[in-house]
This record gives C-alpha cells, sequence and structure tokens, in this order.
C-alpha cells in the first residue's frame, strides 16, 4: 500500500497508518449497497472520517460510521 502524491511529512504517516488500519477493516466488511465513491485521493482523512462510508478511488482507504 502507498498514498499517491503523499509527501513525506508528519502527516502523511499519520495518513497511512489510518489508512493501513481501515484497510484490514475494510477488507473484512461484506459488500453492501449505500458507499460513496470520492472522485478525489487528496481528501483529508478527517473529513473522510466525517462523512461517512467511504472509498477512495486509487487507494485502500475505507472508512466507518454510525449507520
Amino acid at each position: 500500500m502507498k498514498l499517491l502524491n503523499a509527501k513525506k511529512t508528519k502527516q502523511s504517516k499519520k495518513v497511512f497508518l489510518i489508512q493501513t488500519h481501515f484497510n484490514d477493516l475494510f477488507d473484512k466488511l461484506e459488500p453492501f449497497e449505500g458507499l460513496i465513491v470520492l472522485q478525489s485521493p487528496s481528501l483529508q482523512i478527517l473529513n473522510i472520517l466525517q462523512n461517512g462510508l467511504t472509498k477512495v478511488p486509487g487507494s485502500t482507504v475505507g472508512a466507518i460510521s454510525e449507520a
């Protein structure tokens, strides 16, 4: 796994750690309707977490919110 266009900063490392965590969790989920596909892989991870179920094209970031 790697982030696209990620700069080598402390923020990138934090995003990578979150990405790794959610990648493991996301792989365990059954496919279901209501997945939101984001057009930009450069969105901030906090925005991804706050906006519910997401999948970012070009990466393996997945986030879950209360349904």
